[in-house]
């Protein structure tokens, strides 16, 4: 089945296609080796397996990217029962003719479906963007966002977690996505991002980090426990830091969670 999009201003909004059919949890989890994806099409998982746990029906999420041979890539997903037997399984086209791929999978807590941080390309000019999109526990979609900080250039979205904590007089509230990745301007450098949104999908705020000019990518994150009277805990994120002569090293940053500051 094809479905379609909810319109949104920020993006151009395509249709997914669905495969497979919806199959009952047995009574008892059980060990299993699976291989999921269309035989004529290449497909890459994302980060992370995620148990579900809201939605109704248990079992496992995973996101990531397929590709059809001389065709854009798209975003993959594939729900499963506590078995591996598949659930759904679907392919998310947010075009025109662009390449969209999916990095990171996580469930809302609050039942309402999963959210999926990744890239999407749209056009040449503007360059890669960082992509959040939602579906629902069916896998039917929700929304779907594009978003680039300050500065031109191609930023990409490597991983995605749920707030647990957050103050709503400083505009922030559990629920929130917290996102972490990497941009590169046109003069080639790369920094790490963090991105907080609301969970309708809304940007709270968008920062870049660059430590002595050197090379940063914030490939996961975390966030701490609040700190009394504070009830928003900090966001914490790791990656990797390249200098500019030198070898690679880890790199680990923390920053408020109610604005995105180091200080």
């Amino acid at each position: 089945a094809r479905h379609a999009w909810p319109r949104e201003a920020s993006i151009g909004l395509g249709g997914c296609t669905g495969r497979g059919a919806a199959l009952g949890a047995p009574l008892f989890a059980q060990p299993f080796e699976f291989v999921y994806g269309g035989a004529t099409t290449h497909e890459q998982a994302g980060r992370r397996a995620a148990p579900v746990r809201a939605c109704p029906g248990g079992g496992f999420g995973a996101g990531g990217t397929t590709t059809a041979p001389a065709l854009p890539q798209n975003v993959y997903l594939v729900r499963t029962a506590a078995d591996g037997t598949r659930m759904w399984e679907n392919v998310y086209d947010l075009g025109p003719n662009g390449d969209d791929r999916g990095q990171a999978l996580a469930e809302a807590q609050d039942g309402s479906g999963f959210i999926i941080a990744g890239t999407t390309y749209l056009n040449a000019a503007s360059g890669e963007d960082m992509l959040l999109m939602k579906v629902r526990c069916d896998g039917s979609p929700l929304w779907a966002f594009a978003y680039q900080g300050a500065g031109a250039g191609s930023e990409a979205a490597l991983d995605v977690v749920e707030a647990q904590s957050g103050n709503p007089f400083l505009g922030t509230r559990p629920g929130d996505l917290l996102v972490a990745g990497a941009a590169k301007d046109l003069a080639g450098n790369t920094d790490g991002v963090l991105l907080r949104a609301r969970a309708s999908g809304a940007p709270i705020w968008n920062r870049r980090y660059d430590f002595a000019g050197a090379f940063e990518v914030i490939r996961g994150l975390t966030e701490a426990r609040p700190i009394a009277p504070n009830p928003t805990g900090d966001v914490v994120g790791a990656g990797l830091f390249m200098p500019a002569t030198g070898l690679a090293q880890g790199y680990a940053l923390r920053v408020n969670g109610n604005t995105g500051l180091i200080a």
